[in-house]
């Protein structure tokens, strides 16, 4: 017997372009934080060189 799996369809009602920046909203409310301290952490090494090479 063959094992077919499951099989999904999705309907989006949405054009590409409405669905691109649902999705990257979605990724940025979820991974803000990180980026916020990625930022900060950046900025703080820069600042330290900054200061060391002056």
């Amino acid at each position: 017997m063959d094992d077919a799996g499951l099989k999904f369809r999705f309907h989006n009602p949405n054009t590409e372009e409405e669905t691109e920046k649902y999705i990257l909203k979605v990724f940025i409310d979820a991974n803000g934080s990180k980026v916020e301290r990625a930022v900060n952490e950046a900025k703080r090494r820069a600042a330290a060189e900054a200061e060391v090479l002056s």
